[in-house]
């Protein structure tokens, strides 16, 4: 409508300029009519005018119903159309006024209503004429619409449930859909929503829910203002949910009942094998069942068929092994018998001794005495740290009495790391080549050192000695597996590595440094872990 309404207006207006494109137009205005032979000519420029309005102006724009040309020389109108009125053109009078004003030289549009009893609403689009050589004011020249013509503008626009205006920029009412309030001011709901700078809102009008619409002309300042009934607004989306939720519920009722058909579909023959699979197992799988399909079904069929021939050759070794425990258990059980005669032994050949008061022959079966219960008692791969230390010491005191105190032992151990954990003779080995191969031709005293402290959350464990050390090739050859060297005990140290690759992630390990007569430095870095003793 908005842009309806400015093509009309703009096309109106476009037709204010023809006095300056007609002579004879511009002789109207310059003439004075006051005078005798002005007078003559009145009647004749009269009938000129309107021949010219009829077939310059008329003919090609039906909207325009009067054309006014003003002379303010002699103060003469001409007036052209059809249904000149003398009360409209009092009331154009009352209106024109403001155009003296040299502003508004590029037109203007404004709307009046007639003095007679119809009081019916005009719009005029007037435009003030000057002379192009001094600027003096001539007069006006106007054209006017009978606002009842907007009507058949705007007929095709007209809706059940939709009320539209058009207001002027003084708020009168242009045009009315219902044809009731033309030429009246904008009031009430219509005239607050009009001055309100929103374009759209929502409000209860006469017990109903309205939507509220307007539109904005920028070169007239007329407003497009649309009263909407609600319902009838969604009425067409309310209908479009209607059948989408229709055609929705039709849609999952299908599915539903395809889905039921399918799943029927597979789950009575998988039923029929559920129930032939559970008779044949309280048969111990001693009856196939039968393949009937080439569908999944009876793909399922042929693998239990499958898993039965395998489940009784697996029932068949489950029983031979079995069988073979047991026996492995009594072989066991009278293997225990030699280690108890053992220490039975060993602690009558200590208090042997020590009747004969040899206190080092004592000590010493002591000791293996201690040995031998700590590697027998497998109870668990993890032992704490003070018991691992323990069975060190018993090993060192066996050791000092062989060499004749020819080392000297020292332990620098942090209190924190006695409850970590390790694996079961993790030192030994170490402990065992420092002094066998670490000490052998060394004229210097010998010091072992074994250390024991906790960084962060690792458990650090040191075996050192200040012996004759070893090459960069031995070094080169322990720490890749290949330990080769006569008389090394090369099966505890790869027994130490491989337990510690096997039982930790590839963080921790052994690290070995060495150098002729520089001595060799173990370290074992493991997890810092406690309470799980036995594991």
């Amino acid at each position: 409508m908005l842009q309806t309404l400015g093509s009309v207006l703009d096309s109106v207006n476009k037709y204010t300029t023809y006095p300056y494109y007609n002579s004879d137009f511009q002789s109207f205005l310059h003439r004075d009519y006051r005078t005798e032979r002005g007078l003559l000519d009145i009647t004749t420029d009269t009938r000129l005018y309107k021949r010219y309005v009829h077939e310059q102006i008329l003919r090609y724009n039906s909207k325009i119903s009067t054309a006014v040309l003003f002379n303010t020389t002699s103060d003469t109108r001409f007036v052209g159309g059809y249904y000149p009125d003398e009360d409209v053109m009092r009331a154009l009078d009352r209106t024109m006024s403001r155009l003296q004003d040299a502003n508004a030289a590029d037109g203007t549009t404004v709307t009046f209503q007639g003095l007679d009893r119809y009081r019916a609403t005009y719009i005029a689009s007037a435009r003030p004429i000057f002379d192009p050589a001094d600027r003096r004011y001539l007069g006006y020249f106007c054209l006017i619409i009978n606002a009842q013509e907007l009507n058949e503008t705007f007929r095709h626009q007209r809706q059940n449930g939709v009320r539209r205006y058009i207001l002027d920029q003084n708020m009168k009412i242009v045009y009315d859909s219902g044809g009731e309030r033309i030429g009246l001011t904008a009031d009430g709901p219509l005239a607050a929503f009009a001055a309100m700078e929103t374009d759209y809102k929502q409000q209860m009008l006469d017990g109903q829910h309205m939507a509220l619409l307007k539109s904005v002309s920028e070169p007239t300042g007329w407003r497009v203002v649309t009263f909407v009934n609600s319902d009838l607004l969604f009425e067409d989306v309310r209908k479009r949910q209607q059948n989408l939720t229709l055609i929705l519920m039709a849609m999952l009722l299908a599915a539903i009942g395809a889905a039921i058909w399918f799943a029927v579909s597979i789950s009575r023959p998988i039923n029929r094998l559920r129930h032939v699979i559970a008779s044949n197992v309280e048969k111990r799988f001693r009856t196939l069942v039968p393949v009937t399909s080439n569908d999944e079904v009876g793909d399922l069929a042929h693998s239990f068929n499958q898993m039965q021939e395998e489940m009784k050759q697996l029932l068949s070794q489950v029983v031979a092994q079995e069988r073979a425990k047991r026996t492995a258990e009594i072989h066991a059980l009278q293997a225990q018998i030699n280690p108890h005669f053992l220490y039975n032994t060993l602690n009558t050949i200590k208090w042997m001794a020590n009747m004969q008061c040899a206190d080092n022959i004592g000590e010493a079966t002591a000791s293996l005495i201690y040995m031998l219960r700590y590697a027998s008692s497998m109870q668990g791969d993890l032992v704490t740290i003070r018991d691992e230390l323990q069975f060190v010491e018993k090993y060192l005191s066996l050791m000092q009495l062989r060499y004749c105190d020819r080392f000297d032992v020292r332990f620098d151990i942090e209190e924190e790391a006695l409850d970590g954990l390790s694996l079961r003779f993790l030192l030994q080995p170490f402990v065992e080549n420092a002094i066998f191969h670490g000490f052998q031709g060394n004229e210097a005293a010998n010091l072992l050192t074994i250390g024991a402290r906790v960084d962060r959350q690792d458990l650090i464990l040191t075996v050192e000695d200040n012996g004759v050390g070893m090459t960069d090739r031995q070094l080169m050859h322990i720490q890749a597996d290949d330990l080769h060297r006569e008389g090394f005990n090369s099966i505890g140290i790869r027994n130490v590595m491989e337990r510690i690759k096997l039982h930790y992630d590839d963080r921790y390990g052994v690290v070995l440094s060495s150098g002729p007569m520089r001595g060799t430095r173990v370290v074992i870095n493991l997890p810092m872990e406690t309470n799980k003793a036995g594991r």
